[in-house]
């Protein structure tokens, strides 16, 4: 427990702003991935980047919580291109 504690705030710099972090975000510096899991299964957005640009991925270290980051991460942007897609069918731009 002592040892998460440490790494956890070795990752957190005081000169880092946390300004727009997500519960998923605050889940992955805590390499927590059950909470991971479950937030991502209830809408969580794996690409929401806070104010400097972070997404999640970019807090996560090596394992299952990366993995299942860029999991979601790649449906996320499936699933958004399909509904970008959709839309682009029912509402055409120009049509001659």
């Amino acid at each position: 427990m002592v040892t998460q504690e440490d790494d956890f705030n070795n990752r957190l710099n005081n000169r880092t702003s946390f300004k727009g972090c997500t519960a998923l975000h605050y889940a992955v510096l805590a390499d927590d991935c059950h909470t991971a899991e479950e937030l991502l299964d209830g809408g969580a957005k794996p690409l929401q980047s806070t104010e400097m640009e972070h997404t999640p991925l970019d807090y996560a270290q090596e394992g299952e919580v990366t993995k299942l980051l860029s999991t979601s991460e790649a449906k996320y942007q499936e699933k958004q291109w399909k509904h970008e897609a959709e839309k682009q069918c029912r509402f055409p731009l120009g049509s001659d």
